[in-house]
């Protein structure tokens, strides 16, 4: 786990348009897999969050957030299947690439056109 500042990371990593993208371990805890709240369908899914950040199948802007990116990425695990076919990775461009949540949906588009799409983009 790397460590910047005060802040620990659980990953660092780039996305197909060259953003860095990071997790903190605090964001991860209170947050996303929060016991509660959170979505503890991913307790474990680490790596399958910033393969989808690695390798989304779309990169779309947020409509209501426009700081906002939102990574789809179509997952293989059979037990998150149940809550959604694809996982949706929100990153903040404001907070320099850092994620806010992650979370599984059935939704693999969104409502604006996508900045990036895996079969079509040429680097």
């Amino acid at each position: 786990m790397a460590k910047t500042g005060s802040e620990e990371y659980i990953f660092e990593t780039t996305d197909p348009l060259n953003n860095i993208v990071y997790l903190t371990k605090e964001r991860w805890e209170e947050h996303i897999v929060e016991i509660e709240t959170g979505h503890i369908e991913l307790i474990g899914e680490e790596n399958l969050v910033k393969k989808a950040v690695e390798d989304p199948d779309n990169i779309f802007e947020d409509k209501k957030f426009p700081g906002n990116y939102n990574y789809i990425y179509e997952h293989s695990n059979p037990f998150l299947k149940l809550k959604g076919q694809y996982l949706k990775v929100v990153v903040s461009r404001d907070l320099s690439g850092q994620i806010l949540t992650a979370f599984p949906t059935d939704a693999g588009k969104q409502k604006t056109k996508p900045i990036y799409t895996k079969n079509d983009y040429i680097d």
